[in-house]
């Protein structure tokens, strides 16, 4: 990739983490509800999920199904519920150590790939272009979630972006959503803007993003986008 001439304007980098999606949407669903002075389905999602009471319980959270006994902000609270760990309790490690720094700071913009890569993947010009079209909006549909679904944009505050410690949640997908993800990428559903501005950008964002879910996949696991200030 050719980078010659661009400024590095890096502002955070960015990483990528074993994560359950499915369960992710039901903690953001409690926590908006007790946002608006509702805790009983945070109470019933912390009553029907053994695993996930233990896990905080874990963390010396004596009464995890009270909302308002726990003093972590919703970030924090997100991210430790859901973030997927082996059966040794360890992080999963997606992609090798290479690959997730080439991933994680990139030489444009805000310093994200994915951001680059929204910004200049385009549908294929090809003969099937109706069927590809479709293909490259189902791409871009699942970028946006990863990349947006927990920001203020989406949901009407950055509380998931505000965490202690700099936690700083953008988006997550589920295993399935993984599974489609990478599928699509190896296909022939995309391609590239001409007026990309670094040569090869797209290919190579595509490549290790393409790593990092293979791994994810290989494991049964969601992945969840955070940035690092």
């Amino acid at each position: 990739m050719d980078v010659a001439g661009h400024a590095n304007t890096t502002t955070a980098f960015v990483t990528i983490d074993a994560f359950d999606g499915q369960r992710a949407l039901r903690v953001i669903e409690a926590l908006e509800n007790h946002r608006n002075g509702d805790n009983s389905n945070w109470n019933d999602l912390i009553s029907n999920d053994e695993e996930l009471r233990t896990r905080l319980r874990q963390q010396e959270l004596d009464t995890p199904e009270d909302r308002d006994s726990i003093s972590w902000d919703d970030a924090t609270l997100l991210f430790v519920s859901c973030l997927e760990k082996n059966a040794s309790g360890q992080k999963y490690s997606l992609g090798d150590g290479r690959i997730r720094d080439r991933f994680g700071r990139f030489p444009w913009g805000d310093g994200s790939s994915l951001n680059y890569l929204l910004e200049f993947i385009r549908p294929p010009l090809t003969n099937s272009a109706i069927v590809e079209r479709i293909e490259c909006e189902e791409i871009v549909d699942l970028l946006e979630k990863l990349t947006g679904k927990c920001c203020e944009e989406q949901v009407g505050h950055n509380n998931y972006q505000n965490g202690s410690g700099g936690m700083d949640i953008r988006g997550f997908l589920d295993s399935r959503e993984v599974y489609t993800l990478r599928k699509g990428l190896a296909g022939r559903g995309w391609g590239v803007s001409g007026e990309e501005p670094l040569d090869g950008g797209v290919r190579d964002v595509v490549k290790h993003l393409s790593s990092i879910l293979k791994a994810a996949e290989r494991n049964g696991v969601g992945i969840v986008l955070r940035y690092h200030q």
